[in-house]
């Protein structure tokens, strides 16, 4: 379960941390392209969704990032 998310808009004023998080490659609907933060960006139909808080199935909601973590996740890997 996605518990907390947000668009992600990179700041057109400069921000490196944003900048750095533009695909190098397209990317597909589902597909974590970036680690930014606590956050996780993924690729959505439409733009790029941040995930700040989710569920894994049996487990209590957690950062996206720790999540990430524990499961050993790979940037490009998609979520199903």
């Amino acid at each position: 379960k996605i518990w907390r998310s947000r668009l992600f808009r990179p700041d057109p004023a400069g921000d490196r941390q944003a900048e750095a998080t533009v695909p190098f490659q397209p990317a597909e609907p589902g597909q974590i392209i970036q680690v930014l933060g606590d956050t996780l960006l993924v690729q959505t139909g439409e733009g790029i969704l941040s995930l700040l808080e989710v569920q894994p199935a049996g487990k209590r909601p957690m950062k996206a990032r720790d999540f990430f973590n524990g499961r050993h996740g790979r940037i490009g890997e998609k979520f199903q």
